[in-house]
């Protein structure tokens, strides 16, 4: 016969670890979108110049995920950077895999320089995700590779001074 005290004991353990275990895996059946996966790696050159790519998973629950979905944008400073679209890839529930095409991103001018032409070397790569839908899942990978014209590290110390602007 087992004690009344390890039947409590038992039960209340076995109550706290399936707290714990709906706490780690929340249900969001009710969000728009789950964002699954973001990895961003940054390399930094010597001449000051550097380079991230950065990964993006995400799961697209309802209509409202894919409004928000629908178009991503990459924001730059055309001046010193630019950005190349690895891929984008639309993973549909049947298992099939849509890529998005690369004549489909669009190079368009930030909405900032609409209200401040000042910032008019600020773009945005524009990307429609094709075969965006319900239940699907989307991954991109994005390269930002951004040059350094205005300084440059001096040859054998640690100063930064200006570089030679090109004309």
């Amino acid at each position: 016969m087992v004690p009344l005290r390890s039947v409590l004991l038992f039960g209340c353990l076995a109550g706290a670890y399936a707290d714990q275990a709906k706490a780690q895996h929340p249900d969001l059946s009710a969000e728009a979108f789950v964002v699954t996966n973001i990895q961003t790696k940054v390399r930094f050159q010597a001449d000051g110049s550097s380079e991230r790519v950065q990964t993006t998973s995400v799961k697209v629950v309802s209509q409202a995920g894919v409004q928000t979905w629908g178009v991503l944008g990459a924001d730059y400073a055309a001046d010193n950077e630019h950005v190349d679209v690895h891929f984008v890839r639309v993973h549909k529930a049947d298992g099939s895999t849509v890529e998005t095409p690369m004549s489909n991103v669009q190079d368009l001018p930030a909405k900032v320089t609409s209200t401040a032409p000042i910032y008019s070397d600020l773009k945005q790569k524009q990307i429609p995700v094709k075969a965006l839908g319900q239940a699907t899942r989307w991954n991109t990978s994005l390269r930002l590779f951004r040059t350094n014209r205005w300084f440059q590290a001096s040859s054998g110390s640690d100063s930064i001074s200006p570089a030679a602007r090109s004309s």
